[in-house]
């Protein structure tokens, strides 16, 4: 005679296995990457805080779009050459940042392919050419010193030299190769908004640390321009200039281009030329450090991506097109 045994079966609570309702941040990731064709959330949130970030920075700059800074103001309209130079890279430059975020949209590429490729052309020509108007004006911008004058030219070659790799790895069919040196011109490129950022950085640092300490060299027609183009009252003001550099006192317009003099590097908003002075005491030191971080940072960032040419290479192998990750 056999025993039966009696199995209990516990009923599952319906409640507590039903998955958590979705959040809103987690609504927000899956309807991003689905517009944006990304596939993981890491690299849309890399996509914003850099791509993105540039463009608002450039469109920021459309006052560029005509010589604005009294200092180098004054040799701007002083010299057609520096002038159009200036005017040239600022028409080309902000519009290729502004138009640049529609390159690394994945579903844009995958959608339209031709329009991705046209785009790159026109990005690349505009680059160079207004890299060409960026040699011309750095000679006056920023104090022209030759720090900033090589910094800029760094840049220029760096980035002029990624681009004609990227171009020539697309026109033989190597993608990976194409992702890797445009990733490196964009990156090298933006690194003009950390120069903003480190110029804020080092000059707050210097007014704290060292006030009144660092000087640098002016003309006296660059002093009275910039209170002539700022001042509302110039002439109650120009006494108390003239205390300061009593050696432009009794200077023609012409006289006072070839006198120079030591101005101090501050951020006092009631003298102007020393805010200018100390932009041009910093200017070059944060652009070399700013495209060093960039050079640094986006092979980290290649470095950390390796599984993208990988799946790249299989792509150019299987003749298919896929989506960036």
């Amino acid at each position: 005679m056999g025993t039966s045994t009696k199995q209990s079966f516990v009923q599952p609570n319906s409640r507590s296995s039903s998955p958590p309702p979705p959040t809103i941040f987690s609504r927000f990731s899956r309807v991003s990457l689905q517009w944006t064709g990304f596939t993981n959330f890491q690299s849309l949130i890399m996509f914003l805080s850099t791509v993105v970030v540039f463009a608002l920075f450039s469109m920021s700059q459309t006052t560029w779009m005509r010589p604005q800074a009294p200092g180098g103001k004054f040799w701007f309209e002083r010299s057609w050459r520096l002038g159009w130079g200036l005017r040239w890279h600022a028409w080309l430059m902000i519009p290729v940042g502004i138009i640049l975020p529609l390159q690394f949209i994945p579903r844009l590429r995958a959608k339209n392919p031709a329009l991705h490729r046209w785009i790159g052309r026109l990005l690349i020509l505009a680059v160079s050419l207004g890299n060409v108007g960026g040699m011309v004006a750095t000679r006056h911008s920023f104090g022209g010193t030759i720090t900033a004058q090589t910094s800029f030219g760094t840049l220029v070659v760096i980035s002029s030299f990624s681009l004609f790799k990227a171009w020539v790895s697309i026109r033989a069919g190597r993608v990976h190769r194409h992702r890797v040196w445009m990733l490196r011109a964009w990156s090298y490129i933006c690194s003009v908004l950390t120069l903003r950022l480190l110029m804020a950085v080092f000059s707050f640092s210097l007014v704290l640390l060292s006030p009144n300490r660092y000087k640098t060299v002016s003309t006296c027609a660059e002093i009275l321009h910039t209170y002539k183009t700022l001042s509302c009252n110039f002439t109650r003001s120009l006494p108390r200039l003239l205390e300061r550099y009593p050696t432009c006192a009794d200077l023609s317009d012409d006289g006072a281009k070839g006198v120079f003099v030591a101005v101090n590097a501050s951020l006092d908003v009631m003298r102007p030329e020393e805010i200018f002075s100390m932009l041009s005491l910093v200017y070059g030191t944060c652009a070399f450090l700013g495209l060093m971080i960039h050079v640094l940072g986006v092979e980290v960032y290649l470095e950390w991506s390796k599984a993208e040419d990988v799946r790249l290479i299989k792509v150019e192998k299987n003749g298919k097109s896929g989506s960036e990750r």
